[in-house]
């Protein structure tokens, strides 16, 4: 073994030296000056055993090494995937509920009324009457107004096709009325 300061100590060494120096630099006298210069050559003079070993080095090499390869981009892919796929049904969730307000209130809204073909969500909303259609006769729901609303889908449908796009819009507004005891 050598007396011989590693790297680290005496780049750890001229941090320390660099701190001391800049808080006493604003009060410091030469005899406490004097002072830090023997403690600091104390520490410098320190023995080797008191040193990170060569092989306490390649330790926390080691360890940094397997940590960069533990791959953390996986499970940043995975994070990042299901962070999209909430932002997604986010989106969808909040396009549903502006669609099922409108019809509530049989708002005339563009982007509903029309087709996709020009724009519209048209589709969307449609299949949102159809999942409410659904969803009351599952429950349950008024017989006579489920297939009241089925009629009214059938014929919002024909009205479609024909390009009648605000007409089939209204009849969507009126099948969704009338299961929610909007249009009764």
């Amino acid at each position: 073994m050598t007396s011989r300061a590693s790297q680290a100590s005496i780049t750890d060494l001229s941090t320390r030296t660099a701190a001391i120096e800049a808080t006493l630099s604003t009060f410091a006298t030469q005899n406490t000056l004097i002072s830090v210069a023997g403690f600091v050559q104390t520490q410098l003079d320190a023995p080797i055993s008191s040193r990170a070993s060569t092989a306490d080095l390649a330790a926390i090499g080691t360890k940094i090494d397997q940590l960069q390869s533990s791959s953390p981009t996986a499970s940043l892919t995975a994070l990042t995937q299901a962070i999209n796929q909430l932002s997604t049904s986010m989106a969808a969730n909040q396009t549903r509920i502006a669609i099922e307000q409108a019809l509530a209130r049989v708002e005339m809204i563009a982007s509903f009324y029309l087709p996709a073909a020009h724009g519209g969500q048209l589709e969307v909303v449609r299949s949102t009457v159809v999942d409410v259609i659904d969803k009351s006769d599952a429950a349950g729901g008024n017989a006579t107004n489920v297939a009241k609303a089925r009629r009214a889908l059938a014929e919002a449908d024909a009205r479609k096709g024909s390009g009648d796009y605000r007409g089939a819009y209204l009849l969507y507004a009126g099948a969704y009325q009338l299961l929610g005891g909007i249009g009764r």
